[in-house]
């Protein structure tokens, strides 16, 4: 549910395209989302807030065998065509209902962005939620949006939710509330049951974007949708020490996926050990030692507002080239 975006990227996905290896940048966000995830949770905690949570989906994980993106609460949503599957970040119980609890963690600049445009302008989000609220059939959501940077929390209301609620959750310092309506799935539903007709067609649908889009920029697809020149069929090679290669490439490639899989599941249940129970150093004697030392950042050079706010002249003597290396994409066959 998660993924309801652009319908050429769902297409790829689900049709076995490998995607383009995850950047340092977007690997260092996924793990800072869940850090902040917990930080947002400590806080409603400590307003009086009772939020349930699930860790990681022991359904997804005994019949996808991978736990990557599937932690928190199971809910499922299907058509005659499709079984959409989505894991909330948690459930707040308020006078014995539930509510759906959704975190997001954004840089200032986006989370700036998200303040003045909400929904409008994140439709992969409003499908998100919206889907997540059609799975449970709660009455409402608990919306948080929370600044990387400033620490500040966007705090919606989706549906219905009690004034009561909304109170104590105005009590958290640094927040600003705000309500959404619950977002029409329907289009997103459509979408999806068209992508299942492409693919068991198998057509792989046009990209939804403009390349550049913001959307665009962390797509891990990008390459099916650049078009350039007609591109002749690649030469079949069948050198023995060739195919040798090629073999052992693709069982480590595979092998790699599933390590890594793993090393990212257990790895977050050592972190929310060392979190939960504030034991900055712990070790698991003939296996491993943990030392958690909360929060970092990084510090980086946004090139694009770079450009903006100095000369082109400042921007030659600061930007320099890397080291050059030999630009080689391997994509691993799905047959």
């Amino acid at each position: 549910m998660s993924g309801i975006g652009c319908q050429r990227v769902i297409a790829a996905e689900k049709m076995g395209y490998e995607p383009a290896p995850f950047t340092e940048a977007g690997l260092v966000i996924m793990e800072e989302s869940i850090i902040h995830e917990g930080l947002v949770r400590e806080k409603l905690r400590n307003a009086g807030i009772e939020v349930l949570e699930a860790g990681v989906c022991q359904q997804c994980l005994d019949e996808f065998k991978e736990s990557r993106g599937r932690i928190g609460f199971h809910v499922e949503y299907k058509t005659p065509l499709i079984r959409a599957i989505g894991h909330l970040d948690g459930k707040i119980l308020y006078e014995g209902q539930e509510y759906v609890w959704e975190n997001k963690a954004l840089g200032r600049f986006t989370w700036d962005r998200f303040k003045k445009t909400e929904f409008d302008e994140n439709i992969g989000y409003a499908n998100q939620i919206g889907m997540y609220l059609k799975a449970t059939g709660f009455p409402g959501a608990i919306y948080t949006v929370k600044s990387r940077d400033t620490g500040q929390i966007l705090i919606y209301s989706i549906g219905n939710i009690p004034e009561g609620l909304m109170k104590q959750l105005s009590k958290i310092k640094g927040t600003t509330l705000g309500h959404i309506a619950v977002p029409d799935i329907q289009p997103a539903l459509d979408k999806l049951n068209w992508v299942e007709l492409c693919i068991r067609d198998d057509i792989l649908p046009d990209g939804e974007y403009e390349l550049g889009s913001k959307e665009c920029r962390w797509c891990n697809y990008k390459f099916l949708c650049i078009r350039g020149e007609e591109e002749k069929e690649p030469d079949e090679v069948v050198d023995v020490d060739i195919v040798t290669a090629a073999m052992i490439y693709k069982e480590a490639y595979q092998a790699k996926q599933k390590a890594e899989s793993e090393i990212e599941e257990n790895k977050l249940i050592l972190l929310r050990h060392a979190i939960d129970n504030k034991i900055p150093k712990y070790k698991v004697p003939g296996f491993v030692n943990v030392s958690y030392s909360g929060v970092k950042t990084k510090k980086i050079v946004d090139t694009k507002l770079l450009k903006e706010l100095v000369s082109e002249e400042i921007c030659d003597k600061v930007i320099k080239d890397s080291r050059p290396w030999d630009d080689i994409r391997i994509t691993v066959s799905r047959k």
